[in-house]
């Protein structure tokens, strides 16, 4: 085969946007955790910085050869013709649309514009980086094809930082990464993520896929690969994990099991899955209001929550609606202490200097920083992955199975932290892959 015909046949349209879309997928991964410059002062900086620095290489791909393609008069030969961005747009797409705009009318109307589009210097979860995340979504999900090989690959790329992390605990510092004289079996940051929380929620996205595979996967090696591989993990967390890490891990154990067990579709009906999606809600908002009158409850949440609900609760009753801006906690928070001058000095004992830029709880954020409209928009977001699971509207699959539970996995974690570059990327491919129109394939790990 010629080089000319290996260039026509990358610029099928549909063939060319799948492997732009396994470039950005694979950068996200196997980029964003181990990228940092040699220090950890600003790293979550400079993976912002490359995590706008991949979206906008894959846009520019996408863009450049989808240029191509039309003006060779290149049309879709494979499998039908590709449908649009807004083509067919499902209960999952419209609540994700309406989310976006949510912040969109946030950041429009919010005082802190400017920092809003942005959101706070070194965690950038603002408007612009929802944006970037929301596209990446409708174009995994319509342009994708993927098979059990690209979760080998995500929990292959997490086996570096894993490996950093034990080594940093056991007082080794091979990359020169912490300050001089730091003492690396307790400090605060770990391997090439950051702060071991943050390491943390990152793996509680890579875990699932080692756990499924492990159960799952009929061949006997790679059964014996993900053990060897989740051994070296649990050694990594319990040297630098979190309580939450376990909520997360044993929840995906209960549904890889079930999962297992039941082989054919679930046909849950919406309605019951409502109920139960809003029983939890009820429940996880009385626990935190609960925990919010016990300050040093889950390492000093109990304050941060208490804290959060006060600020909430000063806003004006049209910003309950619309938030103060995406990412733009920490703001609303300095202005707000400063006209409460009294809680300002209990403030400054308990964070000793340090800022506080989120509630510390995904949904909480999502509350203050987008408001009632955001966060509604977001739990039906997440509503309607989760029913077009159970409620047998996907041909069930491994890809569609490890997506899940990675995804639910993503929000146990986040309902005690928050956004954060390292995780919130790999959360939304994840939604996109399960997404993904799914007569392609049928439990292909136990073929």
């Amino acid at each position: 085969m010629s080089m000319k015909d290996i260039i026509n046949r990358l610029l099928i349209p549909k063939r060319y946007k799948n492997i732009v879309a396994w470039i950005y997928v694979m950068a996200i991964f196997w980029i964003i955790p181990l990228y940092n410059k040699g220090t950890y002062d600003g790293i979550s900086q400079c993976k912002i910085e490359v995590f706008y620095l991949i979206s906008g290489l894959s846009l520019a791909l996408y863009t450049a050869g989808s240029l191509i393609a039309d003006l060779r008069n290149s049309s879709d030969s494979e499998n039908g013709s590709h449908k649009s961005l807004w083509e067919k747009m499902s209960a999952t797409d419209i609540m994700l649309s309406l989310f976006v705009l949510s912040a969109g009318l946030s950041t429009v109307l919010s005082r802190y514009r400017k920092e809003s589009i942005y959101g706070v210097p070194g965690f950038g979860m603002g408007t612009l980086s929802l944006v970037i995340l929301v596209l990446s979504f409708f174009f995994i999900s319509r342009n994708m094809q993927s098979s059990d090989i690209v979760f080998h690959l995500l929990a292959l790329s997490s086996v570096m930082p894993t490996v950093l992390t034990i080594i940093n605990r056991l007082g080794y510092d091979p990359l020169h990464i912490y300050p001089v004289d730091a003492d690396t079996k307790t400090h605060l940051y770990v391997s090439t993520i950051g702060n071991y929380g943050w390491y943390c929620e990152y793996m509680s996205v890579i875990v699932p896929i080692a756990l499924y595979m492990l159960l799952n996967c009929a061949k006997i090696t790679v059964k014996l690969i993900y053990g060897i591989f989740l051994a070296v993990v649990i050694c990594a967390l319990s040297l630098a994990g979190t309580k939450v890490i376990v909520l997360s891990i044993t929840v995906s154990v209960i549904i890889v099991l079930f999962q297992k067990f039941h082989k054919t579709k679930f046909f849950v009906k919406a309605n019951v899955v409502a109920i139960i999606m809003g029983c939890l809600f009820v429940l996880y908002v009385w626990g935190i209001l609960f925990a919010s009158k016990i300050p040093e409850i889950a390492n000093g949440r109990g304050y941060i929550w208490n804290t959060s609900i006060h600020l909430f609760r000063s806003l004006p009753v049209w910003r309950w609606f619309i938030g103060v801006g995406p990412n733009c906690y920490m703001y609303a928070l300095n202005d707000y202490l400063v006209i409460h001058t009294d809680e300002s000095v209990v403030f400054a004992e308990k964070l000793r200097g340090l800022a506080l830029t989120s509630a510390h709880s995904e949904m909480f954020d999502y509350l203050i920083n987008m408001g009632i409209v955001g966060l509604v928009a977001y739990l039906g977001f997440i509503y309607s992955l989760i029913a077009s699971y159970l409620c047998g509207e996907k041909v069930r699959s491994s890809r569609t199975d490890i997506s899940f539970v990675c995804i639910i996995s993503y929000i146990v974690y986040t309902a005690f932290n928050f956004s954060i570059v390292c995780s919130t990327p790999m959360f939304f491919v994840f939604s996109a892959l399960l997404m993904i129109g799914s007569n392609e394939e049928v439990f292909t790990v136990e073929e």
